[in-house]
């Protein structure tokens, strides 16, 4: 008899991809046969009384199996088989592992941000800034929003955050404004770069003109149409021979039929028909392979699906210029728009006794200064059992705790709190995704959780709410 494994095809013949697919199943079903048998002969060993009920479930295994019109098949082809299991098992293997990998990418990211996102308002707060200074630095705080919304969008490309991103009214000409601030450095390396007397971004919009999105995605989508047609500058000039050249961006939005209509056009090199209906295609590209590239128009218009609008090429011509066009969701009038919490509105009733725990010591820095900005004494410790040693020796109102830290992470050292000071409020922060956390604060005592990078708001917000009269106030 020649050895192999079983299989239920025709003799003789070698076995069809169908075949195989249904040895599997039979496979599987002679190993569970197989587990059944020697679950109950381990139960008959332990009571001797059920040998009989052990041999009648044995006759009926017997018959399941007999079902199977089992027979046999080469060594080889078993060979195949597991070759294929095992190359299939490794792929889904790989597949976890960037996608763990991608998770905690996303997560240090955040990090990053906040202690980026702290540094940039607390510098803001600085009244002797000139002019020039502050609006650089009010270009950072929009970018670290911008890469905010980035970091989420990986997260949902990953799987790790399958929540749709958050519309919120917002002002269209204050966002049109910064992101051509932001732009700015570009435009101007661009043209003494390839020698253009100067590239030109204007915009034309309602001052009152409110979109719904979400600010770091919208952001994104119009940085990226602006650099595309900043990097189709040169090649315009080239092709018309025309130096120096006089390059000009156009943004203009308004309100039409329930929408925000939007479009940005430039003089630059323009597309061709063929270009026009390829440049929406995931990972289409006009530019270099060994070239540094954006978000790609593919993206462009998956963001712009995510926020419920719709983008086109409403006109391009080779050597003349493009016009890119975009509908997106008017805001309703009562969706308002958020209102930053600053320094000009915030009423400091008493200093208020905050222990601030993070083993991240750039996030305990900026966000330790935050915090006392708004009014409060802040005491910091860099591990559970410090913040518990802490909780013994001194008076606080509030705590605030990162989520991921070695030896006691944020839930444990809320749990621990619960029982040694019960009532205390404990905000849990974290650079994952929320909602596992969400479903475990009453259980491990966690009053609220907020997600990195979080703003100054935030926190005046949170301070509000959980402490009421001894925190500061807004309005």
């Amino acid at each position: 008899m020649t050895s192999g494994i079983i299989y239920s095809g025709n003799k003789g013949q070698a076995p069809t991809e169908a075949d195989l697919m249904k040895q599997e199943g039979e496979i599987a079903e002679a190993e569970r046969l197989a587990d059944r048998g020697e679950e109950a002969i381990q139960q008959a060993e332990q009571s001797p009384d059920a040998i009989v009920m052990m041999r009648a479930r044995l006759a009926r295994m017997a018959q399941e199996a007999s079902s199977l019109n089992i027979s046999l098949i080469p060594t080889e082809t078993k060979k195949q088989l597991l070759q294929a299991r095992t190359e299939k098992a490794l792929r889904y293997d790989r597949l976890g592992s960037l996608e763990q990998q991608a998770a905690g990418v996303a997560h240090d990211l955040r990090n990053f941000l906040q202690t980026i996102s702290g540094a940039v308002f607390l510098a803001l707060l600085d009244n002797t800034l000139c002019s020039d200074t502050e609006r650089m630095l009010q270009a950072a705080q929009m970018a670290t929003e911008a890469s905010t919304s980035m970091v989420e969008r990986l997260e949902r490309i990953i799987g790790s955050n399958v929540d749709s991103p958050v519309l919120r009214a917002i002002n269209m000409k204050s966002l049109l404004d910064d992101v051509i601030v932001q732009i700015s450095v570009l435009k101007d390396q661009y043209a003494e770069k390839y020698g253009l007397k100067h590239i030109r971004i204007s915009s034309d919009c309602q001052d009152d003109l409110r979109v719904l999105g979400e600010f770091g995605g919208l952001t994104s989508v119009i940085l990226n149409l602006i650099k595309n047609s900043i990097e189709a500058m040169p090649k315009a000039a080239k092709l018309r021979d025309e130096l120096p050249f006089e390059g000009e961006i156009m943004i203009e939005a308004k309100e039409f039929n329930d929408s925000v209509y939007l479009t940005v056009s430039d003089n630059g090199i323009g597309m061709d028909k063929e270009t026009q209906l390829s440049a929406f295609i995931q990972r289409f590209t006009t530019k270099r392979q060994d070239k540094p590239r954006g978000l790609g128009m593919g993206q462009v218009k998956r963001i712009v699906e995510e926020l419920q609008g719709k983008i086109g090429i409403k006109f391009s011509s080779p050597g003349i210029g493009t016009i890119v066009e975009m509908y997106l969701p008017l805001a309703p009038v009562e969706c308002a728009l958020p209102t930053p919490l600053d320094d000009t509105n915030l009423e400091i009733v008493t200093p208020l006794p905050v222990l601030f725990v993070d083993d991240d010591e750039l996030v305990r820095d900026v966000t330790s200064k935050i915090l006392e900005a708004l009014g409060c004494e802040v005491v910091c410790a860099s591990n559970g059992e410090d913040a518990l040693k802490l909780l013994d020796e001194k008076t606080f109102a509030l705590v605030f705790t990162d989520m991921n830290m070695p030896d006691m992470n944020g839930l444990v050292l809320s749990a621990n709190i619960k029982k040694s000071h019960p009532g205390m409020p404990v905000v849990l922060m974290s650079g994952d995704q929320l909602p596992v956390l969400h479903e475990q604060m009453d259980q491990y005592g966690v009053s609220q959780v907020i997600q990195k990078p979080y703003q100054f708001a935030d926190l005046g917000n949170i301070l509000c709410e959980l402490v009421g009269e001894k925190a500061a106030k807004v309005g």
